[in-house]
């Protein structure tokens, strides 16, 4: 049955996460969901719990949190997006135990259509990129996983409390996916619809949102 299904939990940095999170936190980490944190959220979950971090190459520029050495070495593995020229070595400072993944650099068995597309030829979004990497690598035994999602609901309508830390002093809270507008990244939204339609994924939006741009069903912790 679905509630017997493994857990992949994709964290979000937007409003409402941190409220979830407390409620939530006890169960799953109880139940151990593997809990995958999108840029800023690693500081959300804490670095104890990451199963995953997914950083994107300019974090150290632009991340609102800066993680130390010493945090760095206690996470499992850093997938970091971007083109290949971009180096690594800003990321993985001395002493880390980070392994790079690189978008579509998997040994996992997926089916050709199941990559990080970019619509127009712009970069697409670490939410995008998250999910398709997390199809690719459990294409094989989706029946059995839940992609859980939650603090990612694209959600500007109160510009003043984006993202779960805008209250924070010196962040850098950016609507970043909005970049090229809210078109493109239905889209690219679309794309994750289509593809989860087409394989039969289970992703659930965990979120209570009600303004939210995902494309997916609704679910709640039991």
């Amino acid at each position: 049955s679905h509630t017997m299904n493994e857990r992949y939990l994709v964290v979000g940095s937007g409003s409402g996460v941190d409220s979830w999170w407390s409620e939530n936190k006890q169960q799953v980490i109880r139940e151990k969901w593997k809990i995958i944190p999108i840029n800023n959220a690693w500081k959300l979950v804490g670095v104890e719990n990451i199963h995953l971090w997914m950083v994107p190459l300019d974090y150290y520029c632009r991340g609102s949190f800066v993680i130390s050495d010493e945090e760095m070495e206690s996470i499992n593995m850093i997938l970091i997006s971007g083109p290949p020229e971009d180096s690594p070595a800003s990321v993985l400072r001395s002493g880390s135990q980070a392994t790079i993944r690189r978008p579509n650099d998997s040994s996992a068995q997926f089916p050709d259509d199941i990559k990080y597309v970019d619509l127009d030829g712009k970069s697409g979004t670490m939410f995008v990129n998250t999910v398709i990497y997390l199809m690719q690598i459990l294409h094989t035994r989706r029946h059995e996983v839940d992609i859980c999602i939650v603090g990612s609901d694209f959600d500007y309508s109160q510009t003043e409390n984006t993202h779960w830390y805008s209250d924070i002093p010196g962040n850098k809270a950016e609507n970043d996916p909005m970049r090229y507008g809210q078109e493109w990244l239905v889209g690219e939204l679309d794309n994750l619809k289509h593809l989860r339609d087409k394989y039969k994924y289970n992703i659930y939006n965990y979120s209570d949102n009600p303004n939210t741009l995902l494309p997916f069903d609704k679910q709640t912790c039991e």
